[in-house]
């Protein structure tokens, strides 16, 4: 029964390819678990879109004459000055009632609608029709906001966010200045998208009742109080996975170049180290197989691929130097080298392995045990490749 073969311990190419595999795998993840943690945070920095408000410039507002110095001696006048009659005009405002999406909750990158309705009636049939109106189509996580305001015959409503980069805002109606009256609610709407994810992110209803002098035909304006909506923006997985190979992306194909120039690195060096097929289909007895085996394995110049190649300078080997297989172990090594020799030889016939025992057998000390057995394996080796049938 022949030797069991030594069990060899995982060389440093073995470990170096288990660690460059294991640091394949990790180091991505890290990156992925710290990128999603970074966008995950209600202080995140915008999310690669750029941010722009769509609003239409407001006209500029014309300050009212100077009102001239009073006399010493005021002179008699039927005519009330520009401030007085600026007061009167604001003072005119009818109630009415302004109603809108009480929006509470979004998602990143998905948009939804707001819109808002300007009655001049201050009833509450009037507040239900406005109610009533905002109910259909409304978005998910909205409810009916209506509010007692003042109102003018001509009005201005904008859609803004304090912090421009927490959404991108586009009117969808085509006046910015409506005029308001009667029993029909006048109508504005915005398409939302939101940015980044949070708590308390703001939208302001910003609503402006815009008059006109009698005498003059001066425009003058009142802003009102705003309307102020928070909401809460959620995460948006598909658009944070998206963000982050935007922002990341080339982090991850570095990965990936370095990954697969290692696996080529270390397929290249394992192409040859596969086991050899057995000594029977190799015209080889088991027993012969065996004993060469072994005794490569006691040799010194199987501890590495540089001792092995030192031998192939000797003249008898030089034909096959530049194609002697590498391996990462001795045995892997053995077996490799057996496998290719045998079947290799010269001009003359001369086996390629039988040389090789030879000149082994010359580079060892004639005291050393493995000499002689060293040549006894060659002269049997060359009789059974003499006897065996073509």
């Amino acid at each position: 029964m022949s030797e069991q073969e030594p069990i060899q311990p995982k060389s440093k190419p073995a470990r170096l390819k288990w660690f460059i595999l294991v640091a394949i795998i990790l180091v991505p993840v890290c990156l992925l678990l710290a990128s999603l943690l970074v966008l995950l945070r209600p202080s995140s920095m915008p999310i690669g879109y750029p941010t722009r408000i769509l609003t239409t410039t407001p006209p500029p507002t014309l300050a009212p004459a100077e009102a001239t110095p009073a006399l010493s001696t005021p002179l008699p006048s039927s005519t009330p000055d520009p401030d007085t009659l600026l007061q009167q005009q604001l003072a005119q405002l009818s109630a009415g009632q302004i109603g809108y999406d009480g929006v509470t909750t979004a998602t990143v990158d998905i948009p939804f609608t707001i819109r808002a309705y300007v009655v001049a009636d201050s009833s509450e049939e009037a507040g239900e029709i406005i109610k009533a109106l905002i109910t259909q189509d409304q978005p998910a996580g909205s409810s009916p906001r209506v509010q007692p305001v003042r109102v003018s015959g001509l009005m201005r409503v904008r859609l803004v966010a304090p912090d421009a980069r927490d959404f991108e805002i586009t009117p969808l109606h085509t006046e910015e200045r409506q005029l308001v009256g009667g029993v029909d609610p006048t109508n504005w709407s915005w398409s939302v998208r939101p940015l980044r994810t949070g708590r308390d992110k703001k939208l302001e209803l910003r609503v402006v009742a815009i008059a006109r002098l009698p005498d003059t035909g001066e425009e003058i304006t009142k802003e009102l109080p705003p309307q102020i909506i928070t909401l809460s923006v959620n995460v948006n997985p598909s658009f944070t996975l998206l963000s982050m190979l935007a922002n990341y992306g080339w982090l991850l194909l570095l990965f990936a170049a370095i990954a697969t120039g290692s696996y080529v690195y270390l397929r290249s060096r394992d192409r040859l180290t596969t086991a050899v097929p057995t000594s029977a289909s190799r015209g080889l007895s088991a027993d012969l197989y065996d004993r060469l085996r072994h005794t490569l394995l006691r040799c010194m110049p199987f501890d590495s691929d540089a001792d092995l190649r030192t031998l192939f300078t000797d003249a008898r080997l030089s034909p096959w130097r530049n194609d002697i297989p590498q391996a990462n172990t001795p045995a892997a090594r053995a077996r490799g080298l057996i496998a290719y020799l045998h079947q290799q030889s010269t001009t003359t016939g001369e086996n390629a392995l039988v040389l090789f025992l030879y000149v082994l057998a010359d580079h060892t000390h004639p005291a050393d045990a493995l000499h002689p057995q060293l040549l006894t394996l060659a002269a049997d080796l060359e009789r059974a490749l003499t006897a065996r049938p073509d």
